[in-house]
């Protein structure tokens, strides 16, 4: 805008030199110092923004030369998004949760990150929960919502599963699998079910017949939300059958899904 003002200033000069200066009412030699002081003016009006512009071509090439810089360093730099993500999984080590980073080869898998949870019950470390129950033996003259008698441990990963309690505690907090199979006598019709903390989830039926198929077998599976504490076992339900046989016919089993 200066330069507009000062430029118009110049032409508008320009015009009287031409007309009434020459016409006579300046001296020559006050025309040539008005002349004069208008250049000095325009010239150091325009070195001023020159300078200007100088000082911001000088700025904006220093700052494109930091950030080569930076951008060079960070593609030397040893540490990678595998080494952020351990770091930050560190901080999770006096938590109930544990989370571990197993780092790939960086050359195999450079982005590679394989992650297990581990979790942290009671001071001791359980990275998996599943279970597999069976009978040692036949249960009979079985009572109203009576517990069916599981003994016989197949696996118990985490040690959650009680044999002397015939249930299994949930070690935390999550999504569970549990599943049953029972085999009822050929004569009568048996039918458990799966309870979680005092409420029956899923029942798994078998009618024995003595005049056809013999022994049956019922099966029944159930994800449910267990939290930590909270005991899940099979029971007879209210009072339908006596007897379940055993012999691997018979079981009961769990898993965590995921923690919550």
């Amino acid at each position: 805008m200066l330069l507009i003002v000062v430029f118009l200033f110049s032409c508008t000069f320009t015009e009287l030199n031409g007309s009434k200066l020459n016409g006579g009412i300046f001296p020559d030699d006050l025309r040539q110092q008005i002349a004069q002081l208008v250049d000095q003016e325009v010239a150091k009006r325009i070195n001023a923004v020159e300078v200007k512009f100088e000082k911001r071509i000088s700025q904006l090439e220093l700052e494109l030369k930091e950030t080569k810089e930076r951008l060079a360093n960070a593609e030397r730099s040893p540490e990678t998004m595998t080494d952020i993500a351990e770091k930050g999984l560190s901080n999770f080590e006096n938590s109930h949760i544990d989370e571990s980073v197993e780092i790939a080869s960086r050359t195999s898998n450079p982005s590679g990150l394989s992650l297990t949870k581990k979790f942290v019950v009671s001071n001791e470390e359980v990275s998996t929960v599943a279970f597999t129950v069976t009978m040692s033996a036949k249960a009979t003259e079985l009572g109203k919502q009576q517990i069916i008698p599981f003994d016989t441990i197949l696996l118990n990963e985490g040690n959650a599963f009680d044999p002397a309690l015939h249930g299994f505690t949930c070690p935390i907090s999550g999504i569970y699998t549990f599943m049953t199979a029972l085999l009822a006598d050929i004569h009568e019709n048996t039918v458990t079910e799966i309870v979680h903390n005092g409420t029956p989830l899923v029942q798994a039926y078998s009618a024995g017949s003595t005049s056809s198929h013999g022994f049956d077998q019922g099966f029944n599976a159930v994800m449910v939300r267990c939290n930590a504490g909270e005991r899940v076992w099979v029971q007879l339900s209210n009072h339908q059958g006596t007897t379940v046989f055993a012999g691997g016919f018979s079981s009961f089993s769990g898993f965590l899904n995921w923690a919550i």
